[in-house]
């Protein structure tokens, strides 16, 4: 799986253009990270790119942000807020919601998976070294339990990433910034097959 993470719109294009455009380029999980948006922003922004992800399939998911998510109609929410709590937020939007959580550490990752946290994250902070050792200690107690890794220079690690166990790959630059974003995106996409 491959999340293409929004983060601001460019000197080019919108956040609802480039959200249109990842989903030309055949994204099917889009994550909108826009940290220092208003929500009255936001609320626009979704009432035009809701109905373009509905319409294709395309899981829309917003970071931090629990109370759009829910006011959207959004499936779910990413936790890298640390006052925000994931158990919480579970109760609070129920069982159909995706729920992931950064995580920095295998303990924390095996109590999301307990608390029925559907993925976890790792950061650019992790080399190839630690998210090998990550994976292995997390297989060793729970084989399947979806992680992500996020950061932009994993765009052209995925098979390596994937071969270390991953579950997917979070990554927003390498199409956003791309000459061509359709494009860039449909790279992305042909790497997982």
């Amino acid at each position: 799986m491959i999340q293409i993470i929004i983060r601001d719109e460019n000197d080019r294009y919108s956040v609802a253009v480039l959200v249109q455009m990842a989903v030309e380029g055949g994204c099917r999980w889009i994550r909108i990270d826009l940290p220092d948006a208003d929500e009255a922003y936001m609320l626009e922004l979704g009432e035009q790119i809701v109905p373009l992800c509905r319409e294709a399939g395309v899981i829309l998911t917003i970071d931090n942000h629990p109370d759009i998510a829910r006011k959207l109609g959004l499936h779910g929410v990413h936790v890298s807020d640390k006052a925000l709590n994931p158990v919480a937020l579970r109760e609070e939007l129920g069982p159909e919601a995706v729920i992931g959580v950064t995580v920095a550490d295998v303990g924390t990752a095996l109590a999301m998976a307990k608390a029925d946290i559907d993925y976890v994250q790792l950061n650019d902070d992790f080399d190839a070294e630690r998210i090998a050792a990550f994976m292995v200690d997390l297989r060793q107690v729970n084989p399947s339990y979806p992680v992500v890794a996020a950061g932009d220079e994993y765009a052209a690690a995925i098979d390596a990433l994937l071969a270390l166990g991953v579950s997917g790959v979070a990554v927003g630059a390498p199409m956003y910034k791309a000459d061509d974003p359709v494009a860039a995106t449909e790279k992305l996409m042909a790497q997982i097959g």
